[in-house]
């Protein structure tokens, strides 16, 4: 099975939160879009091709391993995670 790189960008901020909380954790998700890519270097073009700004708090995009992914989707149920990563599977 090919391994997959996982990218996100920030949509307003590192501490922006969306969504309803977790059922059992009470946590929220980070307000971010998640891309996957299959090579690394197709992963770090998309990352160093985002908007950057001075204060690095705004759109700003950044690489991340699998379990940075689970930690900024708090909000999620595993079975909602999982649902989501096999989505981004798929559209790579």
């Amino acid at each position: 099975m090919p391994r997959t790189f996982y990218a996100v960008e920030f949509i307003s901020g590192r501490n922006t939160t969306t969504g309803t909380p977790n059922p059992t954790t009470g946590r929220h998700s980070k307000a971010v879009r998640t891309a996957a890519f299959t090579s690394k270097a197709d992963r770090d073009k998309w990352v160093s091709s985002g908007k950057v700004t001075s204060d690095m708090q705004g759109n700003c995009r950044e690489s991340v391993t699998e379990k940075e992914l689970r930690k900024l989707l708090q909000g999620l149920t595993t079975e909602e995670y999982n649902e989501h990563k096999s989505f981004l599977n798929y559209s790579i």
